[in-house]
Parts: C-alpha cells; structure tokens; sequence
C-alpha cells in the first residue's frame, strides 16, 4: 500500500503514523486511545464503527469523502472529510485541529448521546415493537 500524505515542517511525525489492517472490534477502543488523529481511507463504508469509536474517545478524525461518512463528519466542525489521501497536508490538519479543539470534542458527544449509545438503541427498538403491536 503506498500512502503519499504530505508533510513539511512535521516531517518527524510521520514516525507516529500507522496503518492497520483490520482488527477485531473489541481491541478498537484500546488502539485508538492511543492517538490523537484517526485516518480512514475507505473507498466504502456503511456506519463506521470505527468514526464512531473514535469520535466518543475524543479522536479528530481525517476520513474519505463517502456519504455514511459525511453522516458523522461535518467538514471542518468535527473532523475533515477529504477526496484523495494524496493531497492531504498534515500541517495544515494540525493547524486546523488546534482551532477546533474544545469544539469537536463537544459536538461529539453531543451526536453519539443523542444518535448512538445503547440507551438510545433500546428506546428505538421499543418504538419499533410499539408500533409492531
């Protein structure tokens, strides 16, 4: 896999960068509290698990340009959506994380309490059933 992300003055981060075939998702929370910034480069994707699990560990996430993305990603508010890994500049990701810090963590939280923890889940499944009845 050859990954061209570009760099400049922080070209020693590029040691803390890994890339990761997939993992079971039990060991997803482990590993991303590990970092800081979370890239996916899919070319598809249904509801991220893994944006997700990021998102509620605090995580700034860089992910492609596909919609179920764009569901969870508000460009620039709570993470950057990008249309070729090629041209993403990690300077400017830093730069642009720096200022939205404090922000995206809230708006966050605020999306997976109102959308996806598991006591939303049982509410909508009983509304289904409800409904069923």
């Amino acid at each position: 896999m050859q990954n061209n992300i570009k760099v400049t003055s922080q070209e020693k981060i590029t040691k803390n960068i890994k890339f990761y075939d997939p993992i079971s998702n039990d060991k997803v929370p482990e590993l991303l509290n590990e970092y800081s910034f979370l890239i996916l480069n899919s070319s598809f994707e249904g509801l991220s698990k893994v944006i997700l699990e990021a998102m509620s560990c605090g995580i700034f996430c860089i992910v492609s340009d596909l919609i179920e993305n764009k569901f969870l990603i508000k460009n620039e508010k709570n993470g950057i959506i990008f249309n070729d890994i090629n041209l993403i500049n990690l300077d400017e990701i830093i730069e642009k994380e720096k200022k939205l810090r404090g922000s995206y963590d809230l708006f966050n939280f605020k999306l997976i309490e109102k959308n996806f923890t598991f006591k939303k889940y049982i509410e909508n499944e009983i509304n289904i059933l409800k409904r069923l009845c």
